[in-house]
This record gives structure tokens, sequence and C-alpha cells, in this order.
């Protein structure tokens, strides 16, 4: 601290010889003349003192037979000395400092830590739409309430902190853990198979087992009995049959494409720049840009300093204009796209289950190609059908 009060004061170092230094040394205490840092090197006296002070050491120097001499300057005064006589410069090293603290009070950049399943652009994306964004000063900024929002308005958040980190917002999340359904139905149900298969895994939660692991089942058979008929009791037990039975399945597949396929051809791309400050958006072109017939493609651009991104920056928005146009695919084109549609169908499809092997077959025609065959797909039969009063009835 007083190292950073003598650079802004101004000191400088000097030497006293020739003389007494002892008693010029008492004269400058006798006057109230601050030196410091006083060391005798080779029968030579060094000492510091402030800028403004050395000229009246002057005096006491002669007075006790000596002289000085000036080793060094330092401090901020010698610094803006070169701008003497230059007061647009110092002005604007005024305003230039002025203009950085005030701007150090506002956010420059949001970042979103701790999610997994909550993606960190949808938490910024809300809290910009929210009023927190980059641009907004820390003052009118009330964290409490975002994070009360936040916590309020995803499941998956069960805290959230946000800490300033100088012109940075932290955004700190830590996700809940997801609870496991729970199942409240009571009624008497039995679980039956709602598809045709050989089962491989029988997990029961409620209710009486009624198949075992590689046993063939055909739709409409009893997985798990809601009905148990007890010899210690005068009447049969009734539950809520629950579980999970997986089965390897056979699934029929078909799927056809057409040889005639729409494509898009690109033209010429466009490029509209726009400046990005503190949250505001300013545009370098004119007009609107047409975006019908055309993709959009955002490229930003940030100032770093010091590895940390400023508010500052560009945005780079590239139009590129399309026309549609129909053409023929070849065979090998027609079997290319025919494969890829089929995969991506029965990932869409059978997502829930595991396919464990394709026996499909392409067939070309003049005007369209058809992937068609059998799926076995490892997937969970089991469907809960309530018990009719019939049942219960009929139940010995």
């Amino acid at each position: 601290m007083l190292r950073l009060a003598k650079w802004l004061v101004g000191y400088v170092t000097f030497t006293f010889q020739g003389g007494f230094g002892e008693g010029f040394l008492n004269a400058c205490r006798q006057h109230r003349l601050a030196i410091s840092n006083i060391q005798y090197r080779g029968g030579t006296l060094y000492a510091d003192c402030p800028a403004v002070m050395y000229r009246l050491l002057r005096p006491l120097a002669r007075q006790n037979g000596g002289r000085l001499h000036l080793v060094r300057r330092w401090g901020l005064p010698f610094k803006l000395q070169p701008l003497k006589g230059r007061w647009g410069l110092l002005v604007g090293l005024v305003v230039c400092a002025a203009l950085t603290g005030y701007l150090s009070g506002f956010i420059w950049h949001i970042e979103v830590t701790g999610t997994a399943s909550l993606p960190a652009e949808e938490v910024q994306s809300f809290l910009a739409q929210n009023g927190f964004h980059e641009g907004v000063h820390w003052r009118a900024a009330e964290v409490n309430y975002y994070e009360s929002l936040l916590m309020a308005s995803f499941d998956e958040c069960a805290w959230v902190h946000i800490n300033r980190d100088g012109t940075n917002a932290l955004v700190e999340i830590g996700e809940s853990v997801a609870k496991p359904p729970m199942h409240t139905n009571t009624a008497p149900a039995n679980l039956k198979a709602a598809k045709s298969g050989t089962v491989v895994q029988v997990t029961v939660l409620s209710g009486w087992q009624a198949v075992r692991e590689g046993e063939g089942v055909v739709k409409g058979d009893l997985l798990v009995s809601g009905v148990y008929e007890s010899e210690a009791a005068e009447e049969n037990l009734f539950a809520h049959a629950d579980g999970e039975v997986l089965a390897d399945v056979e699934e029929p597949f078909s799927l056809t494409v057409s040889r005639t396929q729409q494509a898009q051809v690109p033209q010429p791309a466009q490029e509209y720049r726009s400046l990005l400050f503190f949250g505001l958006k300013l545009p370098l072109y004119f007009g609107t840009p047409t975006t019908n017939d055309a993709t959009v493609t955002e490229d930003y651009r940030y100032v770093t300093l010091n590895g940390q991104r400023l508010p500052i920056g560009t945005e780079i928005m590239t139009v590129t204009p399309y026309t549609v146009e129909e053409r023929t695919l070849s065979d090998s084109e027609l079997e290319a796209l025919a494969a890829a549609t089929a995969e991506a169908e029965i990932a869409a499809q059978y997502r829930d289950a595991e396919v464990l092997s394709r026996q499909l077959e392409t067939v070309l025609r003049a005007d369209n190609a058809t992937v068609s065959g059998t799926l076995l797909c490892r997937e969970s039969i089991g469907e809960t059908v309530p018990l009719s009063r019939q049942e219960e009835a009929a139940s010995p």
C-alpha cells in the first residue's frame, strides 16, 4: 500500500556526497522533510524523498558542505510528464479510466455450469427472455429473484447460485435426481403379453409371476397374475400386477422410397454483419435480409482480453438462398437412400427396444424402392389389463 502511495505521489532517489552526512540527515529531521530508504554505499549516502520536496533539500546539503545528485525519478507524475501541454490526451486518459470503471459495473458474460441433462444454452436463453443478459447493470440484476425463477421453472434444478466474478456472471446449477415413478393404482389387474415372442427376463414389482425365462408366449398370454389362490385364506388375494417382461420379438418392417426426389440447389451466399456491444445488436447493413427459401447460419466472434470474453464483438449471419429441383436417382443412389431412410425409421420406431438382428431385402423398381423383411427386437411386451368383475367372481 505504501509503495502504491509513493508511486501516485512521485518519488526520486538521490545521493549526498562531499559533506557531513549525519548533519544533513539531522537538518532534514529538524525541517520535517521526509526522506526514506537511507543507505550508505561506498561512502555515499543514498535516500528517497517525494519529488516536490527535492528542491528543499539542496540548501540543507550546501549548509553541510555537500551536494545532491539525482539518480532516479519514478511514479505517476513522471509517467504523465510527456503529456504536458497535450490536454486532449490527458482528458482522454481520464475519460477512459472513468468509462472503464463505469462499464465494469455491467454484466459482460454469463457462464452456466453444473448442467448435464439441462442444456446451458436453454438456461441462458430463458434468463435473457426474463431480463438477465449481457449488458445489464449488476445493480439492476435481482440475483435472488432469478435464482428462484430458475428453480421454479426447471424441475431439473435442485439449487441455483448466481455469483459475480468481476464482470462475469457465473450461474451454478445443481441438478436434482429424478424420482422413480410411483404406482398408485391398486385396482386388480393382470399383466399380459401385447406381442408374441420368447421371454428373456421377468421383473415382478407386484403380483405373481406366470412365465419363466426361455418360454414362448403369444399375444394375450398371462405374464404376471393379479390373482393368487391362497390356501391359508378363505378368499383369493388380488393385486395390481406390475413389472417388466423382456422378450425377443420378430417385428415386420416395410418402407418405400420414391425414385424422384427434391433437392436443394444452393445459390451464392451473402453475409450480413452486426456489431454486438453490451447486449445491443447494431446492424452494419441496410434493409432486411431475405430468409425465405434459404439456409441461415450465425457466427459470433467476441473480443477477448487475458482469456476472458468481452461483451463486444460481431455477428456474421450467412444467408444461402436455394432453389428446389426434382431429380431422378440412379439405382445406386436410390439403394443408398433407401438404406439410410430405413435405418432412420428403425431407430425412431424402435428407440425403446434393442434391435438384435435384421433380415431386410431391398427391391428396386422403375419409380421406387422397397425395403422389407423382419427385425428381431428385444423389448418390453407387458401391458396392464384390468380384471373384469366376471373374472374376479369366477376366480376359484
